[in-house]
């Protein structure tokens, strides 16, 4: 079974959502707020198991229990048993790739079932099977909802290590009749000798939970068994599962939701989907990453058992970045509506740009809702300083209101700036002038960027040499000495673009250059031209250094140019 289309209304901080789901592996990311976690939530009311859901005033969009709560999710390849006359043929329909989702399914279309759940202010939720042309539909009780196999890791992970009802572990060790019989069988043995004689099939299952969870990551060690929980006596739920004679459940909460999610993997013979939130939580980044690929690889497969299809949510960059750029979809949000796009959608083949190196680049970018793509490490540099410069002056951190800087990659600054603003991103493009713009500066606005270039045709270098104030523009020249250690090859650098010196420069004291015949006009093009070509400050440590300067004199630096485009930037990111 496969998730292809998801329709939400009036769901929690979700008025409408319309979104086609078109990878088996989804990484839903984006900003805080952007109702990530509601998403994974309405699928997972929709196809929940449980016989009955409380709802309160609070899961209808803005309190507003007079909008009634409409999810419908639409499923590939349902169960068979679930295609029958007797169950829900007549509502059957078909989906493809190419022409989407219809009412009468061709042979060669994948069937489909559309399950609709629907709440109004009775606060009392129905299943239905629909499709378009019999809106009504048919209940479809909690029996065959659980037979679409949906599993969510979730806060609650640690019901899932215990033999209770509508555990992951329940579902691993017995069928649905035989459930009662060999849990209370269990038991009553655990209750005579609890690590000494357990139940054969409670034993295959920790076995088999064993097993799958070192595949995911889990060190090897003692083999998981079933005993009792001796902090109670209350059930079939104090049966746990245990690593010698240690409750799993006491484990790390990393831990905990790999073992959960291995016996989510090894329980269903047909495949299921898999919803996890944030499923960096609780993990170091090995064996986050390892567990990335192990997903992925469990969903490639064309073996079982396997997963048909994870669904998952991150605000790790390194989880971004292990993704493929086809699995990463930007969830963004606004007056209650959600939008839901496919990074590799944002890119066609002209605009000859690896939508994968975005992901890899701006991991962190992908995370925010404000982002500056910075042309170079220089302009890269020059951002951070301004932030920390702007935090100081403001007392607000640019990342608390979720805005973050973006290597643009050079001459692929604009290509990528107009990437991230189709993908509904906020985006600024601070860039030099001394390369002409691919594709130029009218096009990129156009397309909702934020372009911030330094006028007349020079680098950021020599924007910077040409506006800081005279009397400072010596400390420019120290900076550049003490960041190469070598001061003559700094000022014979400087002095070679100024050819009518007469003797060669000995002193960073830029007062003393000054002669009719270099006027200190001609000094400022020196030490910006000098600056380019040696790349003085083409990293992002380098570059960092000279916003510093910058904006510990920009007070002083008037009307010019560098102000107006750095208080450009710092309108942007903070959203004025």
């Amino acid at each position: 079974m496969k998730i292809r289309h998801v329709s939400v209304k009036n769901f929690r901080g979700i008025r409408s959502l319309d979104w086609n789901v078109n990878s088996d592996v989804v990484c839903l990311i984006g900003p805080g707020d952007a109702t990530k976690s509601t998403v994974l939530t309405a699928i997972e009311y929709a196809l929940s198991s449980r016989p009955f859901l409380v709802l309160n005033d609070a899961d209808f969009y803005d309190a507003d229990a007079s909008q009634p709560i409409v999810i419908e999710i639409t499923v590939t390849h349902p169960p068979n048993h679930l295609l029958t006359e007797r169950k829900y043929a007549l509502f059957q329909r078909g989906w493809s790739a190419a022409c989407g989702l219809f009412d009468d399914p061709d042979p060669l279309d994948d069937p489909a079932l559309t399950i609709r759940f629907f709440a109004d202010d009775a606060l009392e939720p129905r299943w239905t099977v629909t499709k378009q042309a019999n809106d009504e539909g048919r209940a479809i009780g909690w029996r065959d909802r659980a037979a679409l196999h949906l599993f969510r890791v979730d806060d609650e992970i640690d019901r899932h290590l215990a033999w209770g009802r509508g555990s992951a572990l329940a579902a691993l060790t017995a069928d649905d009749n035989e459930i009662d019989s060999t849990l209370t069988a269990a038991q009553r043995r655990a209750r005579e000798a609890s690590f000494a004689d357990t139940h054969e099939k409670l034993d295959a299952a920790a076995k088999s939970a064993y097993e799958h969870a070192v595949a995911f990551g889990i060190p090897p060690g003692p083999h998981f068994q079933p005993g009792l929980d001796v902090r109670g006596m209350g059930g079939a739920a104090n049966l746990v599962l245990h690593q010698e004679r240690i409750p799993l459940k006491y484990s790390g909460l990393g831990t905990k939701r790999l073992v959960t999610l291995a016996i989510q993997k090894s329980q269903i013979s047909g495949g299921s989907v898999v919803l996890v939130d944030e499923i960096e939580y609780g993990l170091e980044p090995h064996r986050l990453l390892h567990l990335l690929q192990s997903l992925r690889e469990a969903v490639a497969t064309e073996e079982t058992p396997s997963l048909d299809q994870i669904i998952l949510t991150t605000h790790s960059p390194s989880a971004v970045a292990e993704m493929e750029a086809g699995d990463l979809y930007v969830v963004g949000s606004e007056d209650g509506i959600t939008t839901i796009r496919r990074i590799t959608d944002a890119f066609d083949a002209a605009d000859d740009i690896d939508p994968q190196a975005i992901a890899r680049a701006g991991a962190s970018a992908l995370l925010a809702k404000r982002v500056v793509v910075a042309e170079g490490r220089t302009e890269m540099g020059y951002v951070r300083a301004m932030a920390s410069h702007w935090n100081v002056v403001r007392g607000t951190p640019i990342a608390h209101l979720g805005t973050t800087v973006m290597d643009g990659g050079g001459q692929q600054a604009a290509k990528r700036s107009i990437g991230l603003a189709r993908l509904g991103y906020q985006t600024a493009l601070l860039v030099d002038s001394d390369v002409a713009l691919d594709p130029p500066p009218e096009s990129v606005s156009k397309a909702g960027v934020q372009v911030i270039q330094w006028a007349d045709s020079v680098s950021t270098e020599e924007r910077i040499a040409h506006d800081l104030p005279e009397k400072e523009l010596g400390r420019l020249v120290e900076l550049a000495i003490e960041l190469t250690e070598d001061q003559e090859a700094v000022l014979s650098s400087i002095g070679a673009q100024l050819p009518s010196l007469i003797a060669p420069l000995s002193t960073s004291d830029v007062a003393s250059w000054i002669s009719p015949k270099t006027p200190i006009a001609e000094i400022r093009k020196a030490i910006g031209k000098a600056a380019k070509k040696k790349k003085w400050f083409k990293s992002i440590e380098s570059g960092q250094r000279l916003g510093e300067l910058v904006g510990e004199l920009l007070a002083q630096m008037g009307a010019s140019d560098t102000v107006a485009k750095t208080d450009a930037l710092e309108s942007f990111a903070y959203g004025n």
